[in-house]
């Protein structure tokens, strides 16, 4: 069986998100903190390893006081 391949568009907005945290001057100890989940679970979501909902997107936009759109565009 094949490896299974980044979804392209995750991969996107997460490194748009860590573009933005460490620009921000933000470690991943305090954003997690900020959304309430472990380092390790913001560490996927930074390396597109785990899938963006609709709703966890809508968070990790508000902490870092970004629209939701800037990790949406192309």
């Amino acid at each position: 069986m094949a490896p299974k391949k980044k979804n392209d568009v995750n991969v996107k907005i997460a490194a748009r998100l860590k573009d933005e945290r460490l620009q921000q001057g933000m470690s991943l100890d305090t954003l997690a903190k900020e959304l309430k989940i472990s380092l390790q679970m913001a560490y996927r979501y930074e390396t597109g390893r785990v899938a963006f909902s609709v709703e966890r997107l809508i968070d990790f936009a508000a902490v870092l006081r970004m629209p939701v759109s800037y990790f949406l565009e192309d």
